[in-house]
């Protein structure tokens, strides 16, 4: 059998150092990021908040699971079109991403925000709503992660990882910062008064970190690939923003107690999102077909097995 494996060699070596290298030291600084809040809440103000802080946080980063996804799947594609010059076919799988991961995570982050009191009440337990404004802050970096995730497969897949390093590092400066600014009461030693939130300052550097990250990477777009971004998600935003008021007000109506409730108007939530995009001609048969493939069980395993058969 014909091998398509090729010896390596210093040029490739070079090739995967100069690639690899920086993405490693925006993996270092990620994980900072993701951990530098919880850090300055438990040294100024300890191990409960901490827990609170973390309980509500692990609820927001859900969303990131299956964008994520889509950013494995999306890389090697770009990659391809990149080595073929296909800017154009890059520009548009990048905005047709950027569409379906929005039309997703919109309606979610709402729905987690506004319900924020059940979310905790049902999912977790009452002795955690002493961080239910940490939530109703929280899902919003995953938005800005999510909207940014497929300009940085971008960034990667025509080989500019050092980009998407110093997105990172640029987020993990402004987010340590922060916190420093807002976590702390004073600091004593220098006599500075500080902000005092707490865990509610934490889930501000965050967001406000992630917001930074999510311009950066729209200006080296701009610079690069001269993409302003998909304007339909601002039909998105009007959904969301419709669905979250009728939700608000139908909760302040309807006690939401129990597990089956909160599903129930979650359903509704969607239901109501997508019959708005609907009706702006935003979703239709073919983005439904896509969904219901999506997630299609069969389909999936029947594409996993034809692909283990393949010699």
């Amino acid at each position: 059998m014909k091998s398509y494996v090729k010896k390596l060699s210093i040029d490739y070596l070079k090739s995967y150092t100069k690639f690899a290298f920086p993405m490693a030291i925006a993996s270092a600084a990620y994980i900072i990021i993701l951990n530098v809040d919880k850090i300055f809440i438990q040294l100024f103000w300890g191990a409960q908040q901490v827990g609170e802080y973390s309980a509500v946080f692990n609820l927001s980063r859900f969303i990131l699971n299956f964008s994520s996804a889509v950013v494995v799947l999306l890389l090697p594609t770009i990659s391809e079109y990149h080595a073929k010059n296909k800017m154009d076919d890059i520009r548009k799988i990048t905005l047709k991403s950027e569409r379906y991961l929005s039309m997703i995570t919109f309606p979610i982050v709402i729905l987690l925000v506004v319900l924020a009191k059940p979310v905790i009440h049902i999912l977790l337990s009452d002795k955690y709503l002493p961080a239910l404004i940490v939530l109703q802050i929280l899902p919003f970096f995953v938005l800005f992660e999510v909207l940014s995730q497929p300009y940085q497969s971008q960034l990667q897949g025509i080989n500019m990882p050092h980009i998407v390093r110093n997105r990172i590092l640029i987020m993990m400066i402004v987010s340590i910062i922060l916190n420093l600014i807002l976590v702390p009461t004073d600091i004593k030693s220098l006599g500075i008064k500080l902000a005092g939130l707490g865990a509610t300052g934490s889930a501000i550097a965050i967001v406000i970190a992630y917001f930074v990250g999510f311009i950066t990477t729209r200006m080296y777009a701009f610079r690069i690939a001269n993409m302003i971004g998909n304007k339909r998600i601002l039909l998105h935003i009007f959904a969301g923003i419709l669905m979250g008021i009728t939700i608000y007000f139908i909760q302040t109506i309807v006690n939401i107690s129990r597990w089956h409730e909160l599903i129930g108007i979650c359903l509704f939530g969607l239901l109501f999102y997508f019959y708005i995009l609907i009706l702006v001609k935003e979703f239709n048969k073919k983005d439904l077909n896509l969904f219901l493939d999506t997630i299609n069980i069969k389909k999936m395993l029947s594409y996993i097995w034809s692909e283990l058969r393949k010699k």
